[in-house]
């Protein structure tokens, strides 16, 4: 078998060298693609989960002030008469009733 000449050896390496620059290139390429895409995804979920957490965050609001109204009417319910002068018999009821759950 006839070797090639130095010359062709090297035009042989030159050819090898930029295929593996091309495919370094190409997956290098690939890679910012695949992470470009990563991050814009990621940009999104964030974006989406911060509307979520502000919404979250106003149904919260919005459930605390309707707490806070129904104490309050709770308390003016304890607060009345009626309710005060009647602890003695509510509390006589509950008895008779737990002696009948048994």
């Amino acid at each position: 078998m006839r070797e090639g000449t130095p010359q062709d050896e090297l035009e042989a390496v030159r050819q090898a060298y930029r295929a593996v620059v091309r495919g370094s290139a190409a997956s290098r390429s690939a890679m910012a693609d695949r992470v470009a895409d990563a991050e814009r995804r990621h940009r999104e979920y964030r974006a989406w989960a911060e509307r979520r957490i502000h919404d979250l965050e106003r149904e919260n609001d919005m459930l605390r002030g309707e707490v806070v109204g129904k104490e309050a009417e709770l308390q003016s319910v304890l607060d009345t008469k009626t309710f005060r002068y009647t602890t003695g018999l509510r509390n006589a009821y509950g008895r008779v009733r737990s002696l009948f759950r048994r």
